[in-house]
């Protein structure tokens, strides 16, 4: 097999061998293992191979890996290129110079050793730098020997070109995903002392919340020595930003809770009707007084569903409050419908709508939406970010669709279960618990609906309109596989409304 189109097919497999094996690597010294692995498979073309890393400073070399036959007398496991040379390589030349090296002399140099897969060893070994884009200097050194029945010819030497090129790719992509690993580790690591800030300076927070609260709740409801109107009003403007404040530490909370996966959903047979028109009455006398009207068509459904009381109950109350927040004329309307085995929750509203270029960022975290028309200027950004955060908890999707000027339905859809109830996860704290979130939201809002409208800062009346998008159901996470006939799911797809909370 040495006529020239012999060679040229069989070196040509071994580089496609080489490519393929390469480009798995994750780490440099991955990428040089498996080059060392593909070449010791094609013997004929290359007897032996070796291969160096330099250090940071190419002052010394270490072997990290060579092909199955290589002889023990050239593998030279480290070698300190300033202190002394190896006997064997001449490692420092290729540093020098970044060009290959021919060794003539190898019996002279190692003595008698025996290499595969002919009787006679290699004389001649090339040492060729590996030197990736971008790199001024090389940062390893592939050792390849010569065929002792092959003249080192022009296409020869052009074969352990390619050769040494494929391996320096693959060391390059190693690099670079090394480096992207390590760039991705750093930002975990930061995000993780964020949460860890987040959650205990919201415990901290928290805690001298709760305790101020306290006294202003039972001043306010003191009957029997009523405090002056003045002083009643300033009380009042006290526990409505203490409320706003503890919303605040409480969803940080749960960004807390949910990135360091401390949050398990809580599925339980739930009347989904009932719940959801339980939260939604919480709004009603806050938009009464803002002039809007809000509607409900929540029918019984044919069969319980399985959720999260907890996190539906958040789901719901902030995306009305943002729909509240966005809307001026008109009203909102809470429609829940069975369709096709399923829950359909759908929320519209007649909002102002956000911009297009908006669209893309409205459920990053405390981003919100510029110049949106708003009946508060108050809001962190995060509302829509939990919501996004407690739907993806439910396997979920989520998808917005806006107009600007107009408002746009919210669609949520849980799929019926026939989950035994043995099979439920442990019973959360009832309804009314999760009624109690409501007095954060709407009691937040109660001074920006009364007596005294800011004139010119009404948009025209807009008709709710919008389109509906519905997906289908999608299986939980934490819920046992059984048949489809038996089997409990909760998909959830959220189409916002109009703004950010």
């Amino acid at each position: 097999e040495t006529t020239a189109k012999m060679l040229g097919e069989r070196r040509a497999r071994a580089l496609r061998d080489l490519a393929a094996r390469t480009g798995k690597a994750r780490t440099s010294e991955e990428a040089l293992e498996f080059a060392a692995q593909s070449l010791s498979e094609h013997n004929l073309d290359v007897p032996f191979a070796l291969f160096y890393l330099l250090d940071a400073n190419s002052a010394s070399a270490e072997l990290i890996a060579g092909t199955a036959s290589l002889p023990e007398a050239l593998a030279i496991r480290a070698t300190n290129l300033k202190e002394r040379e190896s006997a064997v390589w001449p490692l420092l030349d290729v540093v020098r110079t970044q060009h290959v090296v021919d060794v003539d002399d190898l019996t002279v140099r190692c003595g008698k050793f025996s290499c595969e897969p002919y009787p006679e060893p290699p004389k001649t070994a090339l040492l060729l730098p590996i030197t990736p884009p971008g790199s001024a200097h090389p940062i390893g050194i592939m050792v390849a020997g010569v065929s002792a029945r092959l003249p080192l010819n022009d296409l020869y030497r052009s074969f352990y070109d390619l050769t040494v090129a494929a391996v320096t790719a693959a060391v390059a992509n190693a690099r670079a995903y090394e480096e992207e690993r390590r760039r991705a580790e750093a930002l975990a690591e930061i995000d993780r002392a964020k949460t860890e800030f987040f959650s205990n300076v919201s415990h901290e927070f928290r805690t001298p919340l709760t305790l101020m609260l306290g006294p202003l709740e039972d001043a306010l409801a003191e009957r029997e020595h009523p405090l002056p109107q003045a002083q009643r009003e300033r009380i009042d403007t006290a526990q409505r930003n203490a409320l706003r404040l503890l919303k605040l530490v409480n969803a940080l909370l749960d960004f807390a809770r949910i990135e360091g996966g401390r949050v398990q959903a809580h599925y339980q047979p739930t009347d989904l009707a009932g719940l959801t028109v339980d939260l939604a009455n919480t709004f009603r006398s806050a938009m009464q007084r803002a002039g809007l009207t809000l509607t409900l068509d929540c029918p019984s459904l044919p069969e319980p569903l399985y959720i999260d009381r907890e996190m539906w109950a958040k789901i719901v109350l902030n995306l009305l409050s943002n729909a509240f927040k966005h809307t001026f004329q008109g009203g909102i309307t809470i429609r829940l419908t069975w369709l096709d085995g399923a829950a359909q929750l759908t929320v519209e509203d007649s909002g102002v709508g956000i911009p297009t270029d908006e669209i893309p960022q409205l459920f990053r975290r405390f981003h919100r939406v510029k110049g949106a028309q708003s009946r508060t200027h108050e809001g962190t950004g995060i509302g829509l970010s939990l919501v996004q955060e407690l739907v993806h908890s439910h396997s979920g999707l989520i998808r917005v669709e806006s107009v600007l000027g107009k408002g746009s339905p919210c669609s949520a859809r849980a799929a019926a279960s026939s989950l035994p109830l043995r099979r439920a996860v442990r019973t959360c704290p009832q309804t009314k618990s999760a009624l109690r979130m409501a007095t954060s939201p709407v009691a937040g809002l109660r001074r920006h609906t009364s007596r005294r409208p800011c004139i010119g800062c009404l948009p025209s009346p807009v008709p709710a309109r919008g389109s509906r998008t519905f997906l289908k159901p999608m299986h939980p996470r934490r819920l046992p596989r059984r048949p489809v006939r038996d089997r409990a799911f909760f998909g959830l797809t959220i189409t916002p409304i109009c703004g950010t909370t």
